[in-house]
């Protein structure tokens, strides 16, 4: 889990909380912590206003891009 002392972003809105945890999975297995907002919520309530969003370190967020990219999750990108 990410330290909430450090200053973090908001990196990609997801559609599903499953996409949200994929992508956590392979941010995690190279290093990028991050963490869900919207998860319980967003998984009652399947709204625009509740999507599921992951947040990184801001000293992370370049690397988590490109990774999002190379990934081919580019359109979850905020």
């Amino acid at each position: 889990m990410m330290d909430t002392k450090s200053s973090s972003i908001r990196l990609a809105a997801f559609d599903t909380l499953d996409s949200a945890y994929i992508a956590m999975g392979m941010l995690e297995s190279n290093g990028i912590e991050c963490s869900l907002l919207n998860g319980i919520i967003s998984s009652v309530y399947p709204l625009d206003w509740a999507s599921p969003v992951v947040v990184v370190k801001s000293d992370q967020a370049e690397q988590a891009r490109r990774l999002m990219t190379e990934g081919g999750m580019e359109k979850y990108l905020i």
